[in-house]
């Protein structure tokens, strides 16, 4: 039940609020609910509001952790892990002139965690940014942003680890059963864009190129595609995401690819339901021998940040 979850999650983060620390630990963790600051969302490595993981206790970090354990899928939070995981490899690749690390990730509460005003939390730091709202026992999680460098890490030819495995190969599926004349229409360009376009847009609105209509293809196509919106869908924990999976299920997707087919090769997709969802990948090179380097985010443009509750409560 949802309600129960919304209390859940209101206790663990009243917990992780009156944790100990000093003063400026204190003022950084929680801050006003603002519609500006909760919309700036980042994906990139850099120190921001909030408690970093780092900093935190044994107990505290528990917390942190149970909030994402509370939001998430069990698949999905394991991307997490995964993704975290990965900092300390960039730190290591870069013989440690980048002080990346696995712990260098953020709470930070926007508003104050009572039964009738919205408040939420988000956990952010390089290539992952989460975003829950809470507003009595409704609770929304998006935008969910993941991405990975290296995508894959291989050893002797074989892999060891690719967080945002599904994301890309029922993708790479669907355009391989579609078909030549689908596939030509589908493949909107062959140059990639540097980055995602939804990535950080505090409104996210379904946007060209549109490509092809999903239900238009070929039936092994569709199932692949289908299956790739609920991977997404799914990166919320299983109470939260069963609404929005049924309005899917009833929706018209589209999908777009954008760069290269070639293992290897640099590529973009865009799967969309017009004004109701938006998943979008990005594989780039960013100067390396292949594209290695994966950005991806779920938009629900009804429900980013609480957008579904009506108007915010004012606190």
């Amino acid at each position: 039940m949802s309600s129960d979850l919304a209390l859940e999650m209101k206790f663990i983060t009243e917990q992780v609020l009156a944790s100990p620390g000093n003063a400026d630990e204190q003022s950084a963790r929680q801050l006003p609910y603002d519609r500006a600051a909760v919309t700036a969302i980042s994906f990139r490595p850099h120190r921001r509001p909030g408690l970093r993981l780092g900093d935190a206790s044994r107990v505290t970090r528990v917390g942190i952790l149970g909030l994402l354990d509370l939001a998430l899928s069990s698949h999905t939070y394991a991307q997490v892990a995964t993704i975290m995981g990965l900092e300390s490899l960039v730190a290591r690749g870069s013989n440690w002139r980048k002080d990346q690390q696995s712990d260098d990730y953020y709470l930070v509460v926007h508003g104050h965690p009572h039964d009738n005003h919205r408040w939420g939390w988000r956990f952010e730091g390089h290539h992952i940014s989460i975003t829950a709202t809470v507003q009595g026992d409704r609770i929304d999680v998006a935008p969910i942003f993941l991405g990975a460098s290296p995508d894959k890490l291989l050893h002797a030819g074989r892999v060891l680890l690719h967080p945002l495995v599904a994301e890309a190969e029922l993708a790479r599926t669907a355009l391989n059963d579609m078909g030549p004349s689908h596939r030509a229409a589908a493949i909107v360009t062959r140059t990639v864009p540097r980055e995602i376009t939804h990535g950080s847009t505090a409104q996210a609105t379904t946007s060209e190129p549109a490509g092809v209509r999903v239900s238009d293809l070929p039936r092994a196509a569709q199932r692949s595609l289908r299956e790739l919106a609920s991977t997404y869908i799914n990166r919320a924990a299983p109470t939260l995401a069963t609404q929005q999976a049924q309005l899917l299920e009833k929706a018209e997707l589209t999908f777009a690819w954008l760069g290269g087919t070639s293992p290897g090769e640099e590529f973009h997709y865009l799967l969309q339901a017009e004004g109701l969802f938006i998943a979008e990948y990005g594989n780039n090179s960013h100067g390396q021998k292949s594209a290695n380097h994966v950005h991806t985010i779920l938009r629900l443009p009804r429900s980013d940040f609480g957008g579904h509750f009506g108007p915010e409560t004012p606190q």
